[in-house]
């Protein structure tokens, strides 16, 4: 699995069991430039900022998990790889056992990755307050 990043926002993933170029990555995901510019609010894209993950993830353990928050199938967790702490959110990381290593800030579903457990928690608390705000 090669996991597409633009920065640090993932643009799809692909299964092969080969090294592939970012153009050709791009091309196996049906990417679509201008979608993806109107999608993130973009000018413009610099395609040296795109790069290939391969399939880098860890097990990790849910510190903290606050289920059906902030809507009902998300959750807010503090995850542990037993070195660093994570704050993931959404539908998708909070729930998993095992985590991609690099932060995934991808709106609806996404983890970041902090040297400390008082970090993942500053980050979460953060989101909840935004939460707060919108509500």
């Amino acid at each position: 699995m090669v996991k597409v990043f633009y920065g640090e926002i993932m643009v799809g993933e692909v299964t092969t069991n080969r090294s592939i170029s970012v153009d050709e990555a791009l091309k196996l995901i049906g990417f679509d430039e201008q979608a993806f510019i109107s999608a993130h609010g973009f000018d413009d894209i610099d395609y040296n900022e795109f790069t290939l993950d391969y399939d880098s993830s860890v097990k990790v353990e849910r510190i903290e998990f606050m289920e059906n928050f902030p809507n009902q199938d998300e959750a807010y967790a503090i995850l542990t790889d037993g070195q660093r702490f994570a704050f993931a959110w959404g539908s998708k990381y909070p729930y998993e056992e095992e985590v991609p290593t690099q932060d995934i800030k991808d709106g609806e579903s996404g983890i970041e990755w902090h040297d400390s457990e008082d970090a993942a928690r500053a980050a979460m608390n953060q989101a909840m307050k935004a939460w707060e705000v919108q509500g």
